[in-house]
């Protein structure tokens, strides 16, 4: 679904901050119901417009685009005036999906990011390597993530603490 509103070209400019507050405004329009969260993760601008696109998310948590479930919302504000002139909300599927039946785990029942971290690191080893930056004399030591050897995604459930493998 999109909405275009068309508006003069005219000089002159609002605020970034100023937009993003107008883009949420805007948005809330346009929301499905059943989306009571978003959350900002993407900005840009030109000298018309300011974009901003918008994913759900439950708790102050993401909810991550999959390849069978994505739905986002794009806001574009005018640089003058500050009205909305476009809103786009892109799915994958027609008709959207509607992920108001989907029930979301709470935040408070999951393993600390210690313990999720230390999963994690038993998929994806560290190793030793030295940095050397141009135009600097001293090289460090540093880790950084060894060789992929999984050729898998690799999540940590939340939850649960189970290594969860996804091929790519």
């Amino acid at each position: 679904m999109e909405i275009t509103k068309i508006t003069p070209n005219a000089k002159g400019k609002i605020s970034k901050e100023q937009a993003q507050e107008k883009a949420f405004r805007f948005l809330e329009k346009y929301l499905d119901p059943w989306d009571k969260e978003v959350q900002l993760t993407y900005s840009n601008n030109d000298e018309n417009s300011y974009r901003f696109r918008f994913f759900k998310s439950y708790q102050g948590i993401l909810v991550l685009p999959t390849v069978d479930s994505y739905v986002s919302y794009l806001v574009e504000i005018d640089s003058v005036t500050g009205e909305g002139i476009r809103f786009t909300k892109q799915s994958i599927k027609e008709p959207f999906l509607t992920n108001n039946q989907v029930k979301l785990p709470d935040r408070n029942a999951i393993m600390s990011p210690e313990v999720g971290a230390r999963e994690w690191l038993r998929y994806h080893p560290l190793e030793l390597g030295y940095e050397i930056k141009s135009g600097e004399k001293t090289p460090r030591l540093v880790y950084e993530l060894a060789e992929d050897r999984l050729n898998k995604d690799v999540f940590i459930d939340a939850t649960t603490g189970r290594a969860i493998f996804v091929d790519r």
